[in-house]
């Protein structure tokens, strides 16, 4: 071999030899200062905004965007920089019925929560309606059809009352011995008639007064002489002076004076309850009656001397609603559904320093990241 070949082979080897060892080094990325969206730009994972969250800081609302999963995922630094910070956190997605418990409601309220909200985030499945077509559209948002219950038309002034027409299974009447109207006689006649149209359908009759009285005695006869009736209490005080404690005496009363298998439910007031702070009694009292189903009223209470007005407002009406519910799921009778969210914060480097926040505060909330719903349990 030549010398001015043996020069070449060698040049053409050499090169073959750098080629391939810089292919086999790692590839060195510097890291950057970190900007406002560094945290998306970490990731190779794409995340796209599902939703908005309006939230009030530094005494102005703020339109945060909601993505859906972890901007890092595994794949970002190890280490925060000191102009960020992160918590998790879980929220509230939605109640669920538990097997063999059913929450029902009788919603006066309808403008401000809405028949597929009770269902769909409160977790109710009983629905208090007043036609054939109120029922259709409760079955139609998933209301349990044995949990619908309608209430039969009373004219106490003209003393006329009506059956309403219907494939229903649950009939109401409201104390009427207490008013006078339908008399004992007509309660029998009520609850005959619907026993030939739907043998399997029964009438429940809805008593304030304690058990002893002539009220209660007459309910009594009532009972005896129908197979379809059952007795429930819509009583919120246990009667004494000023009112007094909450009604559970009267629960303990209806099942021994009637028989506890002529007592199926009693009835909760959304807003004399929610106020006197008795859910939890009452669920409780409710689970040792062996009692499975219970009755909400919703409605503002304004109708006897010991309760005061209360304006029922959307506000209201959701803290009424959150808190019978986390009792109602902490005592077996709700499944419980979360959110679980990553809150990532930033700080605006206030006078050029990006760790300002760490000893001042000031943090922004920059983003809110969806982990994923999951069931919780008591």
């Amino acid at each position: 071999m030549s010398k001015k070949h043996f020069i070449s082979y060698i040049l053409v080897l050499g090169l073959a030899v750098l080629v391939l060892y810089s292919c086999n080094q790692p590839t060195i990325v510097e890291n950057k200062a970190v900007s406002n969206n560094s945290l998306l730009k970490q990731t190779k994972k794409e995340v796209k905004i599902i939703g908005y969250k309006t939230i009030t800081e530094n005494g102005k609302e703020k339109k945060v965007p909601i993505y859906d999963g972890d901007p890092n995922d595994g794949n970002g630094t190890k280490q925060m920089p000191c102009d960020y910070y992160f918590y998790y956190t879980s929220e509230l997605d939605h109640y669920k019925p538990k097997n063999g418990k059913s929450l029902c409601i009788w919603n006066l309220k309808p403008e401000i929560k809405s028949a597929n909200e009770l269902h769909d985030h409160w977790g109710f499945n009983g629905y208090f309606v007043h036609n054939e077509s109120q029922r259709i559209s409760m079955e139609n948002i998933g209301y349990d059809p044995n949990k619908i219950m309608v209430g039969i038309n009373v004219n106490r002034d003209n003393r006329t009352y009506s059956i309403p027409n219907g494939s229903f299974k649950n009939y109401h009447l409201d104390e009427s011995l207490e008013h006078g109207f339908p008399t004992l006689n007509e309660v029998i006649d009520i609850a005959n008639s619907i026993f030939d149209e739907n043998s399997q359908a029964k009438l429940y009759l809805s008593s304030l007064e304690r058990t002893g009285s002539s009220y209660s005695w007459g309910y009594a006869s009532i009972l005896s002489q129908t197979s379809n009736t059952r007795m429930m209490c819509d009583q919120y005080h246990d009667g004494t002076i000023w009112c007094g404690n909450d009604q559970t005496p009267y629960w303990t009363s209806f099942k021994n004076y009637y028989g506890s298998n002529k007592v199926e439910s009693h009835w909760i007031s959304l807003v004399t309850d929610g106020e006197e702070g008795d859910y939890n009694l009452l669920f409780n009292k409710a689970n040792n009656l062996g009692i499975n189903t219970i009755w909400v009223f919703a409605d503002s209470r304004v109708s006897d001397f010991c309760d005061n007005a209360i304006n029922l407002t959307n506000s209201k009406y959701n803290s009424y609603l959150s808190n019978l519910t986390d009792n109602a799921f902490k005592k077996g009778w709700l499944r419980k559904f979360v959110n679980d969210y990553k809150y990532v914060y930033h700080c605006p480097e206030y006078y050029g320093d990006p760790c300002y926040c760490k000893k001042n505060g000031g943090w922004e909330l920059e983003g809110i990241y969806y982990l994923g719903t999951r069931e919780v349990y008591p």
